[in-house]
């Protein structure tokens, strides 16, 4: 038994980062996309490491003893379509692991997840640490949340992407249906939409202080999670103000209705 995995991880942190392996079962190809199999292979020693090319893909190679015996259920046999998908998830560790190694520089971070090929951007919890003072201001908190959706739901939308904005700065973005020449390039532009938040977003504080806009109404009315969630799917304020002024208008000509003269 062989198995191949991107050289830039170590063995141990495959499962850290839920990256994909390659798995070679007595000549058959199989692929499994976060690495569940390799619990099975902690402790052992493999009789053979070494490099090599597959799909002109250049990997590290561990050979084990035939002996051991994995669950094939959770593995994918190995095809052209399902090694984009190891492709997709190994870019999406690999980013993980660049923002771990960066952690209070960014803003955001991202994760590879279990669920097939969702990817999990959030809030890094040290830029959170860094600014505490930001993140503090619950008005200021409350445009930010609103502002970063919308960037990263227009950015997601230019490539149909689905995603959801569960809780407050994070998202689930869905790659299942995704190629991976797509994934690497939202993940690419993803990164800089990142970087360009986490220096702006101190500027930007300053300036909304400076400003001292009158939030209050909104946030003291408004259940801010559902709010926001509501913002995230329309995908931009305008269009949800369009709708509000509809509202607006029909109840204005309902209204009419329970005037003295319709009495």
């Amino acid at each position: 038994m062989k198995i191949y995995f991107d050289p830039n991880f170590i063995f141990t942190e495959l499962l850290d980062y839920y990256a994909p392996v390659i798995v070679d079962l007595n000549g058959r190809l199989y692929i499994d996309l976060h690495s569940f199999n390799i619990v099975n292979l902690l402790g052992r020693k493999p009789k053979n490491i070494y490099q090599d090319t597959l799909e002109d893909w250049f990997f590290n190679i561990y050979e084990y003893d035939e002996n051991i015996n994995l669950d094939i259920e959770n593995l994918l046999p190995f095809t052209a379509e399902s090694f984009d998908k190891f492709k997709i998830s190994n870019a999406i560790s690999l980013e993980h692991v660049k923002y771990t190694n960066e952690s209070s520089k960014f803003f955001l971070k991202v994760e590879n997840s279990l669920n097939n090929l969702e990817c999990v951007v959030s809030l890094s919890n040290e830029y959170l640490i860094k600014n505490i003072e930001i993140f503090s201001d619950k008005y200021f908190e409350f445009v930010l949340q609103i502002l970063v959706g919308t960037l990263i739901k227009e950015l997601l939308s230019k490539h149909n992407i689905s995603s959801t904005f569960t809780h407050p700065f994070i998202f689930l973005v869905n790659f299942a249906d995704s190629k991976y020449k797509d994934v690497y390039e939202i993940l690419q532009k993803l990164r800089k939409l990142n970087e360009n938040l986490s220096i702006k977003i101190p500027i930007m504080y300053e300036f909304f202080n400076q400003k001292q806009f009158q939030l209050g109404k909104i946030i003291e009315n408004t259940e801010i999670g559902s709010f926001t969630r509501t913002i995230y799917k329309y995908g931009n304020v305008e269009d949800l103000i369009n709708d509000l002024t509809i509202v607006s208008k029909i109840l204005t000509e309902l209204a009419k209705f329970f005037l003295p003269e319709n009495a």
